[in-house]
Protein backbone atom coordinates (compact mmCIF):
# COMPACT_ATOMS: atom_id res chain seq x y z
CA UNK A 1 0.00 0.00 0.00
CA UNK A 2 1.23 3.46 -0.89
CA UNK A 3 -0.62 5.31 1.85
CA UNK A 4 -1.52 4.87 5.50
CA UNK A 5 -4.37 2.90 7.04
CA UNK A 6 -6.41 5.07 9.42
CA UNK A 7 -8.53 3.04 11.84
CA UNK A 8 -11.32 4.89 13.61
CA UNK A 9 -12.19 2.89 16.72
CA UNK A 10 -8.74 1.37 17.13
CA UNK A 11 -9.25 0.70 20.84
CA UNK A 12 -12.23 -1.63 20.31
CA UNK A 13 -12.02 -5.38 19.76
CA UNK A 14 -12.34 -5.29 15.96
CA UNK A 15 -10.22 -2.16 15.76
CA UNK A 16 -7.35 -3.80 17.61
CA UNK A 17 -7.54 -6.92 15.46
CA UNK A 18 -7.55 -4.78 12.31
CA UNK A 19 -4.58 -2.77 13.58
CA UNK A 20 -2.55 -5.91 14.25
CA UNK A 21 -3.39 -7.39 10.84
CA UNK A 22 -2.38 -4.21 9.00
CA UNK A 23 0.87 -3.94 10.97
CA UNK A 24 1.66 -7.55 10.12
CA UNK A 25 1.41 -6.52 6.46
CA UNK A 26 4.09 -3.92 7.13
CA UNK A 27 1.69 -1.01 6.57
CA UNK A 28 1.78 2.31 8.37
CA UNK A 29 -1.24 2.62 10.64
CA UNK A 30 -2.91 5.46 12.51
CA UNK A 31 -5.27 4.29 15.24
CA UNK A 32 -7.80 6.91 16.31
CA UNK A 33 -9.72 6.44 19.56
CA UNK A 34 -10.49 8.09 22.88
CA UNK A 35 -8.59 5.54 25.00
CA UNK A 36 -5.73 4.28 22.80
CA UNK A 37 -5.13 0.83 21.32
CA UNK A 38 -2.33 -0.07 23.79
CA UNK A 39 -0.45 -1.63 20.85
CA UNK A 40 3.23 -0.80 20.49
CA UNK A 41 4.78 -0.81 17.02
CA UNK A 42 7.15 1.51 15.17
CA UNK A 43 4.71 1.64 12.24
CA UNK A 44 1.79 2.69 14.46
CA UNK A 45 0.70 6.17 15.50
CA UNK A 46 -1.75 5.69 18.37
CA UNK A 47 -3.83 8.86 18.56
CA UNK A 48 -5.95 9.42 21.65
CA UNK A 49 -8.39 12.03 20.41
CA UNK A 50 -12.09 12.61 19.77
CA UNK A 51 -13.01 12.10 16.12
CA UNK A 52 -14.20 15.70 15.86
CA UNK A 53 -10.71 16.87 16.83
CA UNK A 54 -8.86 14.67 14.33
CA UNK A 55 -6.86 16.72 11.79
CA UNK A 56 -8.55 15.70 8.53
CA UNK A 57 -6.33 18.05 6.52
CA UNK A 58 -3.36 15.70 6.94
CA UNK A 59 -4.83 12.69 5.16
CA UNK A 60 -3.72 11.87 1.62
CA UNK A 61 -5.47 10.50 -1.44
CA UNK A 62 -3.59 7.20 -1.06
CA UNK A 63 -4.77 6.62 2.51
CA UNK A 64 -7.43 4.04 3.38
CA UNK A 65 -9.88 4.27 6.27
CA UNK A 66 -11.43 1.50 8.34
CA UNK A 67 -14.36 2.69 10.46
CA UNK A 68 -15.20 0.20 13.20
CA UNK A 69 -16.11 2.52 16.07
CA UNK A 70 -19.45 2.56 17.83
CA UNK A 71 -21.20 1.42 20.96
CA UNK A 72 -22.37 -2.17 21.24
CA UNK A 73 -23.58 -4.79 23.67
CA UNK A 74 -26.21 -2.42 25.14
CA UNK A 75 -23.69 -0.11 26.81
CA UNK A 76 -25.61 3.00 25.92
CA UNK A 77 -29.15 3.88 24.90
CA UNK A 78 -31.03 6.34 22.72
CA UNK A 79 -29.17 9.63 22.12
CA UNK A 80 -25.71 8.25 22.94
CA UNK A 81 -26.14 5.33 20.55
CA UNK A 82 -27.54 7.61 17.83
CA UNK A 83 -24.52 9.90 18.11
CA UNK A 84 -21.91 7.13 18.29
CA UNK A 85 -23.37 4.79 15.67
CA UNK A 86 -24.79 7.28 13.16
CA UNK A 87 -23.85 10.91 13.64
CA UNK A 88 -20.12 10.31 14.15
CA UNK A 89 -19.49 7.93 11.23
CA UNK A 90 -21.52 10.15 8.89
CA UNK A 91 -19.54 13.21 9.98
CA UNK A 92 -16.21 11.40 9.56
CA UNK A 93 -17.22 10.15 6.11
CA UNK A 94 -18.28 13.65 5.06
CA UNK A 95 -14.89 15.02 6.15
CA UNK A 96 -13.00 12.31 4.23
CA UNK A 97 -15.02 12.25 1.02
CA UNK A 98 -12.69 12.62 -1.99
CA UNK A 99 -9.68 12.97 0.34
CA UNK A 100 -8.86 9.27 0.82
CA UNK A 101 -8.68 6.24 -1.47
CA UNK A 102 -11.06 3.91 0.39
CA UNK A 103 -13.54 4.06 3.24
CA UNK A 104 -14.41 0.67 4.78
CA UNK A 105 -17.35 0.61 7.17
CA UNK A 106 -17.93 -2.32 9.53
CA UNK A 107 -21.66 -2.95 9.68
CA UNK A 108 -23.85 -5.80 10.92
CA UNK A 109 -25.72 -8.63 9.24
CA UNK A 110 -28.57 -7.77 11.62
CA UNK A 111 -29.68 -5.13 9.11
CA UNK A 112 -31.00 -8.07 7.06
CA UNK A 113 -33.17 -9.57 9.81
CA UNK A 114 -32.84 -12.69 11.95
CA UNK A 115 -33.88 -15.28 9.35
CA UNK A 116 -31.84 -15.80 6.23
CA UNK A 117 -30.56 -18.80 4.31
CA UNK A 118 -28.01 -18.21 1.58
CA UNK A 119 -29.95 -15.29 0.10
CA UNK A 120 -28.39 -11.90 -0.33
CA UNK A 121 -29.86 -8.73 -1.72
CA UNK A 122 -27.78 -5.69 -0.70
CA UNK A 123 -30.89 -3.50 -0.88
CA UNK A 124 -33.07 -5.79 1.24
CA UNK A 125 -33.28 -4.38 4.76
CA UNK A 126 -35.19 -5.90 7.65
CA UNK A 127 -33.41 -4.66 10.82
CA UNK A 128 -34.16 -6.65 13.93
CA UNK A 129 -33.73 -3.99 16.64
CA UNK A 130 -32.82 -0.36 17.29
CA UNK A 131 -29.08 -1.05 16.91
CA UNK A 132 -29.61 -2.67 13.51
CA UNK A 133 -31.87 0.21 12.45
CA UNK A 134 -29.04 2.64 13.23
CA UNK A 135 -26.63 0.55 11.16
CA UNK A 136 -29.13 0.60 8.29
CA UNK A 137 -29.51 4.38 8.61
CA UNK A 138 -25.73 4.81 8.57
CA UNK A 139 -25.27 2.46 5.60
CA UNK A 140 -27.79 4.44 3.57
CA UNK A 141 -26.13 7.74 4.51
CA UNK A 142 -22.69 6.46 3.51
CA UNK A 143 -23.94 5.09 0.20
CA UNK A 144 -25.36 8.54 -0.54
CA UNK A 145 -22.21 10.41 0.56
CA UNK A 146 -19.86 8.32 -1.60
CA UNK A 147 -22.22 7.81 -4.55
CA UNK A 148 -20.32 10.12 -6.91
CA UNK A 149 -17.06 10.26 -4.98
CA UNK A 150 -13.60 9.17 -6.05
CA UNK A 151 -13.33 7.60 -2.58
CA UNK A 152 -14.34 3.94 -2.83
CA UNK A 153 -16.82 2.75 -0.19
CA UNK A 154 -16.98 -0.84 1.06
CA UNK A 155 -19.52 -1.91 3.67
CA UNK A 156 -18.74 -5.20 5.42
CA UNK A 157 -21.79 -6.76 7.08
CA UNK A 158 -20.66 -9.06 9.88
CA UNK A 159 -22.58 -11.61 11.94
CA UNK A 160 -21.38 -12.16 15.51
CA UNK A 161 -17.61 -11.65 15.55
CA UNK A 162 -15.68 -13.88 17.93
CA UNK A 163 -12.09 -14.60 18.83
CA UNK A 164 -9.79 -14.68 21.82
CA UNK A 165 -10.97 -12.02 24.26
CA UNK A 166 -14.05 -11.03 22.25
CA UNK A 167 -16.86 -9.35 24.24
CA UNK A 168 -20.60 -9.89 23.96
CA UNK A 169 -22.72 -13.06 23.78
CA UNK A 170 -19.82 -15.31 22.77
CA UNK A 171 -18.09 -14.46 26.04
CA UNK A 172 -21.24 -15.34 27.98
CA UNK A 173 -21.62 -18.61 26.03
CA UNK A 174 -18.02 -19.59 26.81
CA UNK A 175 -18.69 -19.13 30.53
CA UNK A 176 -21.88 -21.19 30.35
CA UNK A 177 -20.07 -23.93 28.38
CA UNK A 178 -18.22 -24.92 31.56
CA UNK A 179 -21.49 -25.68 33.36
CA UNK A 180 -24.45 -28.01 32.91
CA UNK A 181 -26.58 -26.13 30.37
CA UNK A 182 -29.96 -26.85 28.69
CA UNK A 183 -28.71 -26.66 25.10
CA UNK A 184 -28.74 -30.33 24.00
CA UNK A 185 -31.86 -29.85 21.87
CA UNK A 186 -30.80 -26.52 20.34
CA UNK A 187 -29.73 -27.35 16.79
CA UNK A 188 -30.21 -23.88 15.36
CA UNK A 189 -27.36 -23.05 12.98
CA UNK A 190 -26.16 -19.46 12.68
CA UNK A 191 -23.14 -18.26 10.75
CA UNK A 192 -20.54 -16.44 12.85
CA UNK A 193 -17.29 -14.71 11.90
CA UNK A 194 -13.88 -15.49 13.35
CA UNK A 195 -11.87 -12.29 13.85
CA UNK A 196 -8.94 -13.62 11.78
CA UNK A 197 -11.28 -14.28 8.86
CA UNK A 198 -12.59 -10.72 9.17
CA UNK A 199 -9.12 -9.14 9.23
CA UNK A 200 -8.02 -11.30 6.29
CA UNK A 201 -10.97 -9.94 4.30
CA UNK A 202 -10.25 -6.38 5.46
CA UNK A 203 -6.67 -6.47 4.20
CA UNK A 204 -7.80 -7.93 0.88
CA UNK A 205 -10.38 -5.14 0.47
CA UNK A 206 -7.65 -2.56 1.12
CA UNK A 207 -5.29 -4.20 -1.38
CA UNK A 208 -7.83 -4.72 -4.18
CA UNK A 209 -8.22 -1.92 -6.72
CA UNK A 210 -12.03 -1.86 -6.82
CA UNK A 211 -13.54 -4.05 -4.08
CA UNK A 212 -17.29 -4.72 -3.86
CA UNK A 213 -19.43 -1.98 -2.36
CA UNK A 214 -21.35 -4.27 0.01
CA UNK A 215 -20.06 -7.57 1.40
CA UNK A 216 -21.86 -10.12 3.57
CA UNK A 217 -19.36 -12.50 5.17
CA UNK A 218 -19.06 -15.37 7.61
CA UNK A 219 -17.15 -18.51 8.52
CA UNK A 220 -17.56 -21.65 6.44
CA UNK A 221 -19.20 -24.83 7.78
CA UNK A 222 -21.35 -23.24 10.48
CA UNK A 223 -22.05 -25.52 13.45
CA UNK A 224 -25.41 -26.12 15.14
CA UNK A 225 -25.58 -24.30 18.48
CA UNK A 226 -25.28 -27.43 20.65
CA UNK A 227 -22.23 -28.60 18.70
CA UNK A 228 -20.67 -25.14 19.00
CA UNK A 229 -21.07 -25.24 22.79
CA UNK A 230 -19.49 -28.71 22.85
CA UNK A 231 -16.48 -27.50 20.81
CA UNK A 232 -16.00 -24.50 23.13
CA UNK A 233 -16.19 -26.77 26.18
CA UNK A 234 -13.66 -29.28 24.88
CA UNK A 235 -11.33 -26.52 23.65
CA UNK A 236 -11.21 -25.11 27.18
CA UNK A 237 -10.53 -28.56 28.61
CA UNK A 238 -14.02 -29.25 29.98
CA UNK A 239 -16.46 -32.06 29.28
CA UNK A 240 -19.61 -30.70 27.69
CA UNK A 241 -22.57 -31.12 30.06
CA UNK A 242 -25.68 -30.35 28.05
CA UNK A 243 -29.19 -31.53 28.86
CA UNK A 244 -32.49 -31.17 27.05
CA UNK A 245 -35.05 -28.48 27.75
CA UNK A 246 -38.05 -27.54 25.66
CA UNK A 247 -37.01 -24.66 23.41
CA UNK A 248 -40.07 -22.62 24.41
CA UNK A 249 -39.09 -22.68 28.09
CA UNK A 250 -35.46 -22.02 27.24
CA UNK A 251 -36.40 -18.93 25.24
CA UNK A 252 -38.68 -17.78 28.05
CA UNK A 253 -35.89 -18.20 30.60
CA UNK A 254 -33.40 -16.23 28.48
CA UNK A 255 -35.95 -13.48 27.92
CA UNK A 256 -36.63 -13.20 31.65
CA UNK A 257 -32.91 -12.77 32.44
CA UNK A 258 -32.59 -10.04 29.79
CA UNK A 259 -31.12 -12.08 26.91
CA UNK A 260 -33.92 -11.58 24.39
CA UNK A 261 -31.55 -11.33 21.40
CA UNK A 262 -29.93 -14.66 22.27
CA UNK A 263 -33.38 -16.19 22.78
CA UNK A 264 -34.41 -15.10 19.28
CA UNK A 265 -31.19 -16.43 17.79
CA UNK A 266 -31.82 -19.87 19.26
CA UNK A 267 -35.05 -20.13 17.26
CA UNK A 268 -33.87 -19.02 13.83
CA UNK A 269 -31.22 -20.27 11.43
CA UNK A 270 -29.08 -17.60 9.80
CA UNK A 271 -26.78 -19.00 7.11
CA UNK A 272 -24.45 -16.88 5.00
CA UNK A 273 -22.59 -17.97 1.90
CA UNK A 274 -19.02 -17.80 3.15
CA UNK A 275 -17.19 -17.24 -0.13
CA UNK A 276 -17.34 -13.98 -2.08
CA UNK A 277 -17.09 -13.76 -5.86
CA UNK A 278 -17.70 -10.36 -7.39
CA UNK A 279 -16.17 -9.53 -10.75
CA UNK A 280 -12.44 -10.13 -10.16
CA UNK A 281 -12.74 -10.03 -6.37
CA UNK A 282 -12.65 -13.51 -4.82
CA UNK A 283 -12.34 -14.38 -1.14
CA UNK A 284 -12.93 -17.43 1.04
CA UNK A 285 -12.46 -17.73 4.80
CA UNK A 286 -9.20 -19.34 5.89
CA UNK A 287 -10.75 -20.85 9.02
CA UNK A 288 -13.90 -22.93 9.33
CA UNK A 289 -16.24 -22.21 12.23
CA UNK A 290 -14.86 -25.13 14.24
CA UNK A 291 -11.24 -24.14 13.60
CA UNK A 292 -11.97 -20.58 14.69
CA UNK A 293 -13.62 -21.74 17.91
CA UNK A 294 -10.74 -24.08 18.77
CA UNK A 295 -8.17 -21.31 18.18
CA UNK A 296 -10.21 -18.86 20.24
CA UNK A 297 -10.83 -21.04 23.28
CA UNK A 298 -7.93 -23.50 23.36
CA UNK A 299 -6.81 -23.39 27.00
CA UNK A 300 -3.18 -23.86 25.98
CA UNK A 301 -3.35 -20.49 24.21
CA UNK A 302 -4.58 -18.81 27.36
CA UNK A 303 -1.34 -19.56 29.20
Amino acid sequence: MDGKVIIFGGSGYIGKQATIACLEKGWNVISVSRTGSQIRNTNLIDLVVDFVDFDYSKVSENDCVIYCAGVAHNKYKNESAEYANNTLPVNVATQLKDKVKKFVFISSSNVLGIKRKNKFNPDSYDPIDSAAKLKMKTERALLSIFENSKTLLSIIRCPMVYGKGAPGNINMISKLARLPVPFASVKTTRTMLYSKNLTDLLTKVLEFDRPPKVLLVGDSQALPFNEMVAVISSSMGYKSKQFKLNIFFLRLLLTIIGKRALANNLSNDFLIESSIKHDRFCWSPTFTHKQGLVESFNRERER
